[in-house]
């Protein structure tokens, strides 16, 4: 380590101790004989740690990551989008940095889901995010689960009205009714992720699964099967379907 480098590291050393004991004493830190913010020494540590030789593999700031997109690619056109997963209930379209490149590092992401009568997104999660909804079109009964031993929160909305559904628990929408309903997802992460609970479960080994449900692995092999694809159409002995004659 040359003399400029050494003299760097002992001084990040210095501030971040003064920085701990502005931390410790939940205040102002004194140095040299005057009162200095504990915000003003988080600004004065990270311009230190970031000052230095310019490097390759220093990621780029915001303002120039934005300037290698044109005016258009600030926006999105679900009308156009791929629908990311497609069930005889519905389909689901969604705006990730993957579709939205522009949108990387920005912390969130959407999905527009169509959900036909008497249908339903099955009971999913999302590993890395809490998702709010708005409908746009329709009715939902809609609910999550808390963890082992809590409760199950269900409620009935409509177009216009908006709910959400916290990190990590298994929530779900289903359409009760004879039209169509639709509704914005927004996850409050750019990568949030979906695990589908019934695809999720039979993906574990056969003999696994058998002694979790006390049941045969062939009949495991069975259900496996059957599984629809999501949204999915609510099976046909459902009082919905029967309702609206389908």
């Amino acid at each position: 380590m040359d003399a400029t480098n050494l003299s760097r590291a002992v001084l990040i050393v210095a501030i971040a101790c003064i920085f701990s004991l502005a931390l410790a004493a939940d205040g102002d830190a004194t140095v040299g004989g005057r009162s200095v913010g504990s915000s003003l020494i988080r600004r004065s540590l990270q311009s230190v740690i970031t000052q230095g030789p310019e490097r390759e593999d220093v990621p780029l700031s915001r303002r120039a990551f934005r300037e290698q997109f044109g005016n258009s690619d600030f926006t999105f056109d679900f009308n156009e989008a791929q629908v990311l997963t497609n069930g005889e209930g519905g389909g689901i379209r969604g705006a990730t940095p993957v579709q939205w490149p522009a949108l990387s590092g920005h912390g969130f992401s959407q999905t527009v889901t169509d959900i036909a009568p008497c249908s339903i997104n099955t009971p999913h999660l999302h590993p890395r995010a809490t998702e709010m909804l708005y409908i746009t079109k329709g009715r939902l009964i809609v609910g999550f689960a808390e963890e082992n031993g809590g409760r199950i929160v269900t409620n009935d909305i409509k177009e216009g009205n908006s709910a959400f559904f916290p990190h990590t628990l298994i929530h779900w929408q289903f359409n009760p009714t004879c039209e169509p309903a639709q509704f914005v997802g927004t996850l409050n992460s750019d990568d949030g992720g979906v695990h589908t609970i019934a695809q999720a479960l039979f993906g574990l080994p056969n003999d696994v699964l058998a002694t979790a449900l006390n049941v045969d692995e062939y009949d495991v092999t069975l259900l496996h099967d059957e599984l629809p694809n999501v949204p999915a159409l609510g099976l046909k002995r459902d009082q919905c379907r029967r309702k609206c004659g389908l």
